[in-house]
């Protein structure tokens, strides 16, 4: 399955709303709005949420029941998480990352955080215009 850059974005925006306190864990059905499964479909969501626990972005704890994903709570996003959310949630910013990763055939969440973080910079020193 393809992972969708825009969906883990949103999961992200939408458990940093949604999310209390560490240790209140939430289903992800409750975690993520409504409007993200319905922009995205639930594969592409559950997939982008699973990716993002396998990169220690989010603590959560998936269960699986007939082989699909049942119930996934999640307690919190990571320090790790929240940087690389810091880093893409300007849209502006996003944007032009999405630009760069078109170019590829393939990035992982990792090396998109790292793009987005060399345009940040880039941005701040005045190297680029956004």
């Amino acid at each position: 399955m393809e992972l969708n850059h825009d969906c883990v974005r949103q999961v992200l925006l939408d458990l940093e709303k949604n999310l209390d306190l560490p240790n209140n864990s939430k289903d992800y059905k409750e975690a993520i709005s409504p409007s993200t499964f319905k922009k995205y479909g639930d594969e592409t969501v559950e997939y982008s949420l699973l990716q993002l626990i396998n990169v220690h972005y989010v603590n959560g704890a998936p269960q699986y029941g007939c082989n699909t994903l049942s119930r996934c709570y999640i307690s919190s996003i990571t320090w790790e998480g929240h940087q690389f959310l810091d880093t893409i949630r300007d849209a502006k910013i996003w944007k032009k990352t999405k630009s760069i990763l078109s170019h590829l055939e393939s990035a992982s969440i990792t090396f998109a955080s790292n793009v987005a973080s060399s345009i940040l910079s880039d941005f701040i020193s005045g190297k680029i215009n956004l």
